[in-house]
This record gives structure tokens, C-alpha cells and sequence, in this order.
């Protein structure tokens, strides 16, 4: 009888702080065990210390927002790892082509020829311009879940398989989540119009 008894409904969160704890530790295991070797692996593909720096953090980051549905202290962990760590830096070199394309086409000739080598049409800019940000801005109503698929989908390139395992959903809640979307996005869309 040394302690007392716990209040009535005071004791609702304890079960989640001790699972919490217990992740905790296993996630600290896991990165200790392999941060290393992911940086070296994301080292190869995007040749750049800080980037590969961040995009490992990212990818533990992910799979610690994630550790409800993967197990830390299982091999699952380990490649869902390197499935996000992959996706995440195919991502920055195209973001990095990208930046590169436009450093090449506008602002080198800029430098060259002054500001006449400009887009030829203006108007055409601006429009293109509108019609991203509409986009974008309807992007970022989605539901998290839908947005986290359709961006793996459209800017990762992944298959319906590819965005399951990375989520640890089913393909057909993948394929669920990308319908959806594309509704969500035709409506938002035709209201720009």
C-alpha cells in the first residue's frame, strides 16, 4: 500500500509515454547503427556534404513521423530508410537540374547580353506564373496523407507499390488517396478559371 491510487481517468496517457519512451530508444539505436552508411549512400547520388547531411536527417525525420506504422527495432526500418533517403535525393538532383536549366537559359545570358535575353514573352511568363502558384495552392489544401501521396507520385516518380511501402499503406489506399487528389484539385482548379 506504499503508493496511491491512481485518480479516476488520470492515468490515460501513461501507456503512450512508455510505448513513446520505448521508440524513443529504439529510433536512437537505429540512428546510431546507421546514419553512416545512409550518408554515404546519399553521399554518391547527390556529391555534396550538407545536402546529403540534410537529406539523411530528412529521411530519419520521415520515418520518426512514421514510427506508429513501421518498427523501429525491425529490418522494415532499415528500408524504409533507403527508400525515402532514395526518393529524397532523386528529388534534390532534379531540383538541382532544375536550378541549373534556368541558371543556363536566364540568368548566364542575362549576364552576357543584358536584360534583352529575358523570356521573349512576358505575358506568357506571368501566366505560366499564375498558373503554378493556382497549383500549388491547391496542393497545399489536400489532406496531408493525399498531398504526401501525390507529391511521391508526381515529383518522385514512384509507383502505386513504391508509395505504399514508403507509407506503409495498401497500393489501392495509394491509388484512393491519388483519385481523391486529382478530384480535390479539378474543383479547386475550376474555380481559378
Amino acid at each position: 500500500m506504499g503508493g496511491r491510487e491512481p485518480e479516476r481517468g488520470t492515468d490515460f496517457g501513461a501507456p503512450d509515454e512508455r510505448i513513446d519512451a520505448a521508440a524513443a530508444v529504439a529510433f536512437r539505436q537505429l540512428f546510431d547503427r546507421h546514419f553512416a552508411e545512409l550518408y554515404r549512400f546519399v553521399y554518391r547520388y547527390v556529391q555534396s556534404v550538407e545536402s546529403a547531411k540534410d537529406l539523411v536527417h530528412e529521411a530519419f525525420l520521415r520515418l520518426w513521423q512514421q514510427r506508429g506504422q513501421v518498427d523501429l527495432a525491425g529490418p522494415a526500418a532499415r528500408s524504409y530508410l533507403y527508400t525515402v533517403a532514395r526518393y529524397e535525393s532523386l528529388d534534390y538532383l532534379r531540383h538541382r537540374r532544375v536550378e541549373d536549366r534556368w541558371q543556363r537559359q536566364y540568368s548566364d545570358p542575362v549576364m552576357l547580353e543584358g536584360a534583352a535575353a529575358l523570356a521573349t514573352d512576358p505575358h506568357q511568363e506571368f501566366t505560366n506564373n499564375e498558373i503554378a502558384t493556382a497549383i500549388q495552392r491547391a496542393v497545399d489544401t489536400l489532406p496531408r496523407r493525399q498531398r504526401e501521396v501525390l507529391l511521391l507520385r508526381w515529383q518522385h516518380r514512384a509507383s502505386y507499390d513504391e508509395i505504399a511501402q514508403t507509407l506503409g499503406v495498401s497500393p489501392k489506399t495509394v491509388a484512393t488517396h491519388i483519385t481523391r487528389a486529382i478530384e480535390h484539385l479539378r474543383e479547386m482548379l475550376a474555380q481559378v478559371r
